[in-house]
């Protein structure tokens, strides 16, 4: 039987981007959204996601993009007719499931942690996505006609959005939603799947899930609504050409703490100084082992290693002689709150500290990365903060 799991496993593997956000140089990506918003005569949703596409596309070589389209030929019409089998079988699942289910409002989730979710929206009875597939004939029309008439030549980004639209289609088969709400502003599909979405009855909404650069990456997407987390992110995105007057500002429940009380407080007079990592090269963590061991008469110095991407042989070799957190044990709001100090480079965290009242110490031991923060417009720069270097001497 032909797996959906492989397809998408695949698709992951052989797109891979080879390339560092940090690397990235603004004026560039500025030139080259410009040329892709004048090739582009309407932005409508088809032609946002087309020109998200060619945006991406801009990062691959000559070789990434060939193993790219010739792979998505092979595996298209397999999945097409893989997708088409499986209508009955989640038609039918979703009748048994519709039994034990009031009406209600509902809103499909497409993440992982509902924490990042607005209160606004919890007035749905939100249910995690399904990982299956399914299309049926309109939503072949919907593809031969919007997707396949026009793009055939481009069998990666055909490909690609008759995943996303099987997925979403098999979630809307099973819950009939009212939202659906998502974090794929990243995704070049997701302005087409704006539409799709709309045909069905239900509106497409993107929260924001992480920190946000300047980032060509994430360019010209279109949705019904998007939530950010402060003014600076509508300004960020107005200018990668995201559809205006779509967004709304509100912070999520695990952002809002601004007058919580710290936890696990010690009676001493030194304060807790927490460094979180995350896009720091090898080179760079020896850098901030050495200038954090300097810290400790002062402080109390917590390294928390990222859950995802941190090795934690090499943290735990480099950061000998420095507590290092589990993150496994204590939750990223309990980190926070146990915090007097909260510092990174350009993480997530910078944010959420700041909006938990506490000090926010941005990383500029390397000035080359610093500098390059300022170039893409990282929010930290632009909220109260400290310098890392201005501890030196502590």
């Amino acid at each position: 039987m032909f797996s959906n799991r492989f397809v998408i496993y695949l698709l992951r593997e052989i797109s891979k981007e080879y390339f560092d956000l940090l690397k990235l140089n603004k004026k560039e990506q500025e030139a080259q959204l410009s040329l892709i918003e004048k090739s582009v005569k309407k932005l409508d949703y088809i032609n946002r996601t087309f020109a998200q596409y060619k945006c991406q596309n801009l990062f691959y070589s000559k070789l990434d993009k060939f193993i790219l389209n010739v792979s998505s030929v092979l595996l298209l019409f397999p999945f097409l007719i893989f997708a088409l089998s499986n209508y009955y079988f989640i038609k039918l699942k979703a009748i048994r499931y519709n039994n034990y289910n009031l009406k209600e409002s509902t809103a499909v989730f497409f993440g992982l942690n509902r924490d990042i979710i607005p209160e606004s929206l919890k007035k749905y009875k939100i249910v995690d996505s399904k990982f299956c597939f399914t299309l049926d004939f309109r939503s072949l029309f919907f593809l031969m006609k919007n997707v396949y008439l026009r793009f055939f030549y481009y069998p990666y980004f055909c490909l690609k959005i008759t995943v996303k639209v099987a997925l979403y289609n098999a979630n809307i088969v099973l819950n009939s939603p009212k939202i659906l709400i998502v974090t794929s502003e990243y995704s070049f599909t997701s302005s087409i799947l704006t539409l799709y979405c709309e045909i069905n009855n239900c509106e497409h909404i993107n929260v924001m899930h992480g920190e946000k650069l300047f980032y060509i990456r994430d360019s010209f997407f279109k949705f019904h609504k998007c939530y950010v987390w402060h003014e600076h992110y509508v300004n960020l995105f107005k200018k990668l050409n995201a559809e205006e007057n779509k967004f709304i500002v509100e912070l999520p429940y695990s952002f809002n703490f601004k007058n919580a009380l710290s936890k696990n407080k010690s009676e001493s007079e030194k304060k807790f100084f927490k460094y979180f990592l995350g896009g720091e090269t090898k080179e760079q963590l020896y850098q901030l082992s050495n200038f954090l061991k300097s810290l400790q008469k002062k402080f109390y110095v917590v390294v928390r290693p990222h859950p995802l991407d941190s090795n934690m042989e090499e943290v735990t070799e480099i950061f000998n002689g420095i507590q290092i957190e589990n993150s496994k044990e204590m939750s990223i709001i309990d980190s926070l709150l146990s915090a007097d100090f909260v510092s990174a480079l350009y993480s997530t965290v910078l944010f959420q500290g700041y909006c938990m009242g506490k000090e926010i110490v941005i990383n500029d031991l390397d000035r080359k990365m610093y500098e390059k923060l300022k170039e893409l417009d990282f929010i930290g720069l632009n909220l109260p903060h400290l310098l890392l270097t201005d501890f030196l001497g502590d």
